[in-house]
């Protein structure tokens, strides 16, 4: 998740933007006011933590011009200044905690794991769809009483997905919460490859990922639903119980992550090799959820 640090004492900035990011969090460091107001409109944050006495623009008054331009991203007020009046002008002016320095670390990531639980949906300390369950404070990932091995990456991709859950999560917002340099994974297929072996790392669960093209991911409990089949068109598509294809090689729609599909023609992502592949022998695009038999994979020129 992306979080942005505005803290004008370097050593303290150093300490959060390090710490944040062992912790899997994307950091933006900023040292004034100025600077924060000008990537808050340019990003989406998960959270924002402010220093009070930030130059140029008090970390008081960037809450204010937040707060009047609508933005609700959540922001944790750090300061020094503790007295009660001071709490109370930080939470009345726009700001939704408010810690005093100095302070433990292990507190700040509390607080913040606090905040992004808080609206536009109230979320529990465990993220759960499906049998999936994750732990942004331990950061494990578990479905059916195991331990899923994942790598940094894919576990930050897939809280991403979790937080957003049922709704849709943009390519755009995945690149900012998951890459510092989120434009040249926008604009490129990491996205589609790792999310390709996330989701190989999935199968077995209760929980499918699905692709809504053009627009991003979501990630949804299996109800176990079977669908309608077997259609004609030249090769088999057998139907089966989404999420748990038989032996075989298979592809699932749900996995079609660039360009269209047409008549003749649909392209998806080998679950095992997460290489990009072109399906010839579609009649027609089929519908997400649903596996399709092939006989073999053919490397898509794209």
């Amino acid at each position: 998740m992306r979080v942005l640090v505005a803290e004008d004492d370097d050593t303290l900035g150093a300490v959060l933007a390090q710490g944040l990011r062992s912790r899997g969090y994307v950091v933006d460091l900023v040292a004034d006011g100025e600077a924060a107001l000008s990537y808050a409109r340019c990003y989406e944050y998960a959270v924002a933590v402010l220093d009070w006495l930030i130059p140029r623009v008090s970390g008081i008054d960037v809450v204010r011009q937040l707060r009047r331009t609508g933005a609700r991203t959540p922001v944790l007020m750090i300061s020094g200044k503790g007295a009660p009046e001071d709490r109370v002008a930080g939470l009345d002016a726009g700001a939704d905690d408010y810690l005093v320095k100095p302070f433990v670390f292990d507190e700040l990531l509390a607080r913040l794991r606090a905040l992004q639980r808080r609206p536009p949906d109230v979320l529990p300390p465990r993220l759960v769809v499906g049998d999936l369950e994750c732990d942004p404070a331990s950061r494990e990932v578990t479905f059916g009483g195991r331990r899923l091995a994942l790598t940094s990456t894919e576990l930050s991709i897939l809280e991403t997905l979790m937080r957003f859950s049922p709704a849709v999560a943009e390519r755009r917002q995945i690149a900012q919460h998951v890459w510092t340099d989120e434009v040249d994974t926008f604009s490129s297929n990491t996205i589609d490859v790792h999310l390709a072996r996330l989701r190989a790392k999935l199968s077995g669960s209760r929980v499918r990922i699905q692709t809504v093209r053009g627009v991003g991911y979501r990630i949804v409990a299996d109800n176990g639903q079977r669908l309608a089949g077997p259609r004609g068109g030249g090769h088999d598509r057998t139907s089966t119980s989404i999420g748990r294809p038989p032996a075989g090689r298979w592809v699932t729609a749900g996995m079609i992550v660039t360009g269209s599909a047409d008549a003749g023609r649909s392209r998806t992502c080998c679950p095992a090799t997460a290489s990009t592949v072109i399906i010839s022998t579609a009649p027609k695009p089929a519908q997400a959820g649903e596996y399709i038999r092939m006989d073999s994979w053919t490397t898509c020129p794209v």
